[in-house]
């Protein structure tokens, strides 16, 4: 990674990953802060788009297998597709921690992760056809 500092020349500027324009190591730090906070954001990101993508995905086949209907009309999956991303669009605005330790995926924590909210959210979509019937 190039880093280039106060009062470097045009070409080291060009060439630098991350550019310091304030003198002294706390700007060196801000940008580590908000490179974790970025991350979490990621995470977080990640995290919500499999697991709607995956409890969609199961409720319309298994309302296909077990009710034998299609519960979903074209208009239905536009509609779906927008209402699903603008919560990702408030993801980029949180007020994600900033963790003390370098940050790396755990995928562990991830997939336990998916697996809790995937399966809230699978049984919550098919509570309403289960309380009719």
């Amino acid at each position: 990674m190039g880093v280039a500092v106060t009062g470097a020349t045009g070409a080291a500027c060009a060439a630098a990953v991350l550019v310091l324009t304030a003198p002294g190591l706390s700007t060196i730090v801000k940008a580590v802060e908000e490179m974790r906070r970025i991350f979490e954001r990621m995470n977080s990101c990640v995290i919500y788009r499999i697991t709607e993508t995956i409890r969609v995905m199961v409720f319309v086949v298994l309302a296909m297998r077990v009710y034998n209907f299609y519960p979903i009309t074209a208009a239905m999956i536009i509609l779906l597709a927008f209402f699903n991303d603008v919560p990702i669009m408030t993801i980029a605005y949180d007020r994600a921690a900033v963790d003390p330790q370098p940050v790396r995926w755990d995928m562990r924590r991830v997939l336990t992760v998916l697996y809790r909210h995937g399966s809230d959210r699978h049984s919550r979509s098919f509570t309403p056809f289960v309380s009719r019937s």
